[in-house]
């Protein structure tokens, strides 16, 4: 199945990305909230030198910076309580030293999504199906 989306900004495909991953989720607990995809976007489209400490303090102030432009209250707390739920929901992990990151295939399949973006290219999904008994 092919499906093409027009003028669509990285942002917004980062959306669809993540609602893609919701749809497929067969734990429907696992599923994110639209705020939840939202912190999700804006943790990925920070600058590179946020790269390895993109839920620092810095990362997190340059998050609620982001909001705070569209005139969108995001506390600090609210903020750190979405964090943790994407950590229960599977799409962030915390190291034995409480670093938090992004799950490994999560940033791979937005690394290769928005290098195909940027190129104007296709990007194919994958899906494995499993029937656990």
């Amino acid at each position: 199945m092919v499906i093409a989306y027009k003028n669509l900004t990285k942002e917004q495909y980062l959306l669809k990305f993540l609602e893609i991953i919701d749809c497929m989720q067969s734990d429907k607990s696992k599923c994110t909230t639209d705020s939840e995809k939202d912190v999700l976007v804006k943790f990925l489209l920070l600058p590179d030198e946020y790269k390895y400490y993109r839920f620092s303090r810095k990362g997190k102030k340059a998050v609620t910076a982001m909001y705070e432009k569209e005139e969108v209250k995001m506390s600090h707390q609210n903020l750190n309580n979405k964090i943790y739920s994407l950590i229960e929901k599977g799409l962030l992990w915390r190291d034995d030293d409480t670093i938090i990151y992004f799950k490994k295939f999560v940033l791979q399949a937005v690394s290769k999504f928005s290098e195909s973006l940027e190129k104007g290219e296709s990007y194919d999904f994958k899906f494995r199906f499993i029937n656990e008994a």
